[in-house]
């Protein structure tokens, strides 16, 4: 074997393995690659998937509360009116019993005052479960308009039961009082409506 035959043996196998360690590394490229893009779209498949149920968790989350939302808006709507409408109620017994209190009997009267205790306690039952759902302002002075009422009320009926002459005066300026305090409620409760409502003004 002569030196000719030897370096061309020496780098024909040479050649041989690089040729094999290429071909090796570069399948062994390709198929990392092929792995590689097969994981790729697999997380963007289970991402895009976690991705949908998020939104479609997220959209049912949005409309419970929405529709919780909805709800309590309705209901606050439906408290500011019936306050307003069992307020105009214990107006009226309370200016029907006023007017009726001259020359009448008694059991005309007590009947009177027994309208003005009804709507009374009306208001006051249905206050004290809604009053939640109302304003800080509007529920403090529909508090205080309530105890001021109940404590004359009370008071005037006792003098008119027991048949002594009440200090009509000091009850028709609590009535004036009583009748402007409520005009002002009124006026809170339509503003709230409007406001719930969603009227600027």
């Amino acid at each position: 074997m002569n030196w000719i035959d030897m370096i061309l043996g020496s780098f024909g196998g040479t050649a041989a393995v690089a040729t094999v360690v290429w071909l090796f590394k570069n399948f062994l490229a390709h198929r990392l690659s092929k792995d590689l893009e097969a994981h790729k779209d697999k997380l963007k498949f289970q991402s895009d998937a976690d991705l949908e149920d998020k939104k479609a968790e997220l959209s049912a989350t949005i409309a419970k509360q929405n529709l919780t939302f909805t709800r309590l808006h309705d209901q606050r709507v439906e408290v500011i009116k019936e306050t307003y409408v069992k307020l105009i109620r214990l107006k009226c017994n309370t200016e029907a019993y006023l007017k009726f209190f001259g020359d009448v009997d008694i059991n005309s009267r007590i009947k009177k005052r027994n309208e003005v205790s009804v709507a009374l306690d009306e208001c006051e039952v249905y206050f004290g479960h809604t009053k939640i759902f109302l304003p800080r302002h509007i529920a403090l002075l529909m508090e205080r308009i309530l105890g001021e009422m109940r404590l004359t009320s009370e008071g005037f009926t006792r003098s008119v039961l027991e048949a002594k002459e009440p200090n009509v005066s000091t009850h028709f300026y609590f009535f004036e009082k009583f009748n402007e305090d409520c005009n002002l409620l009124f006026d809170a409760l339509e503003d709230e409506l409007r406001k719930v409502l969603g009227e600027n003004g």
